[in-house]
């Protein structure tokens, strides 16, 4: 059964993975199915990096890189062309 995510939120801790819940299904339509997009992941936090990687791989999303700054996150979206890219929006090592 597909995940339904916010499309924004606040986030004030760590990501948090939530389980399906089948009595609160999410509508997917053939045009907003994962299966084989492809994303690059910028993280600082290496456990919250693979967590992500690990949800986005069981969705069917290509992980075509992952970075741990915005220098090198800025490098893979420019030369890998992602569909989609996961970044932190707070983070120390942003600063290059």
């Amino acid at each position: 059964m597909p995940r339904c995510f916010p499309t924004s939120f606040q986030m004030t801790g760590p990501p948090v993975l939530l389980p399906s819940v089948s009595s609160h299904p999410c509508p997917e339509t053939e045009s907003e199915s994962l299966l084989g997009k492809r994303a690059v992941i910028v993280e600082d936090e290496g456990i919250t990096l693979l967590q992500l990687s690990k949800l986005l791989r069981s969705e069917g999303v290509k992980v075509v890189g992952a970075a741990t700054n915005g220098q090198e996150g800025t490098d893979l979206v420019l030369k890998r062309r992602p569909d989609s890219v996961l970044m932190e929006s707070e983070c120390p090592s942003w600063m290059v």
